[in-house]
């Protein structure tokens, strides 16, 4: 098996994780600003040249104006490095990840530093967990 990368993309930051090889576990890597993620994107693959495919955090709103955004995105990005896409549900990740860094003892700024590549955690591991045996 190989990695998985996920992105948890806002209107100005973006949180990326990273699978384990097994695709078992999810790893927070970091955040970056929003215009950085091609190139962002680019280095990740050149170091890390076991990478399978992209998960991202799909929102849920009822517009559904923020999920068509997020498609558009990662339909460029496969269209431009040539690797697989997947999406999934990202409803309360923001919200969870601060609840778990909250409940780890750091303090607000650190939540704040660190929620977003958190969240893409979350969301990544959600994604391993649901598609363990269906290979997605």
């Amino acid at each position: 098996m190989s990695r998985l990368l996920c992105f948890d993309i806002g209107k100005k930051k973006v949180g990326i994780a990273i699978s384990d090889k097994t695709q078992t576990v999810a790893r927070a890597l970091k955040k970056i600003h929003f215009n950085q993620l091609r190139k962002e994107l680019r280095s990740l693959l050149s170091k890390n040249t076991d990478i399978e495919g992209l998960v991202f955090g799909l929102p849920q709103s009822r517009s559904g104006e923020a999920a068509l955004a997020i498609k558009q995105i990662a339909e460029n990005l496969k269209g431009e490095f040539h690797i697989p896409v997947y999406f999934q549900d990202e409803r309360l990740t923001s919200w969870e990840a601060r609840e778990n860094l909250k409940e780890a003892g750091y303090t607000p700024d650190q939540i704040k530093e660190k929620e977003d590549e958190t969240a893409a955690q979350i969301i990544l591991q959600s994604f391993l967990n649901e598609n363990k045996t269906t290979n997605y």
